[in-house]
């Protein structure tokens, strides 16, 4: 910023010119206050403003669903990646697809995918909706070799797509070993199993999220370079 060396001292205003007193910068001068009008926003601006504003709804939804679940697996860019799939969606079809979740790493520093692809299945018999997870390789945990075993929780969510707000159930599954790494080719895969009390929200459309974490001794580990979360599947099941 241009400094005045001048020996006149000068206050106040004079034309659009404003005469300031400053420590920071010294005496000097800029532009009166108000002289600029105000930038209008063109329709292209303000259009990408309310796509916006809509996208932070449902990513508010999913944000906030599965904050209690990230407790220990928190960090990440979610909150920009949700926002930005869902303005990506209004912007194209004009509305809100959440089977796009489908895959979707919730830390893509600690992807699921990097120890299991897993597929659910979901029966309902009786009262009861029983969840099987099913993968076709043994995790592998390569820089952590004291790891044991693991443990899935399987996350459903409810979404209320009118209202913009989401309820869920989690179950884990027992802790399953691991075989000695010399057998683990000709060890049987050992699926993953919970159940649920059956409520009304399963014969809706829902989303389904599996949580790993890697054990040792029967006990969870809690640095997030042994989990990995994703939504694995959305959509409904038991119609």
């Amino acid at each position: 910023m241009a400094k005045n060396n001048t020996l006149l001292k000068f206050k106040g205003n004079l034309g659009d010119v404003t005469f300031v007193e400053s420590k920071a910068y010294d005496p000097h001068v800029r532009s009166k206050r108000g002289t600029f009008k105000p930038a209008l926003l063109n329709d292209a601006m303000k259009a990408s403003g309310e796509t916006l504003a809509a996208g932070n709804k449902p990513a508010k939804m999913i944000f906030d669903v599965l904050a209690p679940y990230r407790i220990d697996f928190a960090g990440g860019p979610l909150w920009q990646k949700l926002v930005s799939l869902f303005k990506k969606q209004l912007s194209s079809q004009g509305s809100i697809n959440l089977t796009s979740l489908t895959g979707f790493e919730i830390h893509p520093d600690y992807p699921l995918r990097r120890f299991m692809l897993p597929v659910v299945e979901l029966n309902r018999e009786a009262d009861q909706v029983h969840v099987t997870v099913r993968y076709s390789v043994w995790p592998n945990f390569k820089k952590q070799p004291y790891i044991d075993g693991f443990r899935l929780q399987v996350i459903i969510v409810f979404p209320d797509m009118e209202q913009y707000t989401a309820t869920s159930v989690s179950e884990w599954t027992d802790i399953i070993s691991l075989p000695d790494k010399r057998l683990i080719t000709e060890t049987p895969i050992e699926a993953g199993v919970v159940h649920f009390k059956y409520q009304p929200g399963f014969d809706k459309d829902a989303l389904v999220c599996i949580k790993l974490e890697g054990c040792e001794k029967g006990m969870g580990l809690k640095p997030a370079v042994n989990k990995g979360m994703a939504i694995v599947r959305v959509g409904s099941f038991l119609l």
